[in-house]
């Protein structure tokens, strides 16, 4: 009796166990058609994905010739991409013991992938505020504050060194003891002092 018991459980716990597999595996398939819905009728690009299942360590799980194969032989069509209908067939060849770990890596990977559109997207709106001239203008100011005190040192004697490029105090020069002179907190980075640091 407690033999029959005991395959009953065992075959009970073995059931289980394979629909929550199941379950896990259908909730994995819904998130992952939601991931790649994002990447439009093209999917993913295989040389992105493959890059990203590298950085998320997948190769230590899966040999990286036999992950090259499997992505190869998902791409049904041949175009360098992989859709999510590629990517279902791809994973029910998987072995069920590699299957936990692909769920993992794959998922992170395709997530860390920006889809097309929205690189596209981004570069088409991007714009440079403020523009590149401001830095240059910054640089500029900057360069001249700091020959304009040079020249003063010079003058008075005493050489721009790799410490020392600028009378202390001065006028730009941040000061604790001013804080009511507010404009320092702005100039002071116009001040270089001495030739290799700020």
């Amino acid at each position: 009796m407690a033999c029959c018991s005991c395959e009953w459980g065992r075959k009970e716990r073995q059931t289980y166990l394979k629909q929550l597999t199941m379950q896990q595996e259908n909730e994995f398939l819904v998130e992952m058609e939601k991931v790649f819905e994002k990447h439009g009728n093209q999917g993913v690009r295989l040389e992105e994905l493959h890059g990203e299942l590298k950085s998320t360590g997948a190769m230590e799980t899966v040999p990286h010739t036999k992950l090259t194969r499997m992505l190869d032989e998902a791409d049904a069509d041949k175009d360098k991409n992989l859709t999510f209908e590629e990517f279902k067939n791809m994973y029910a060849k998987i072995d069920r013991k590699e299957k936990p770990a692909m769920r993992r890596f794959v998922s992170a990977a395709v997530q860390n992938i920006v889809p097309r559109s929205l690189r596209e997207d981004f570069l088409a709106n991007y714009n440079c505020r403020p523009p590149p001239v401001f830095m240059i203008v910054i640089s500029v100011i900057e360069i001249g504050v700091f020959i304009y005190y040079a020249d003063i040192m010079a003058r008075g004697g005493r050489p721009v060194t790799a410490y020392e490029g600028v009378p202390n105090p001065n006028v730009l020069m941040y000061m604790p003891t001013r804080r009511h002179e507010a404009w320092r907190f702005v100039t002071y980075m116009f001040v270089h002092q001495g030739i290799g640091r700020r």
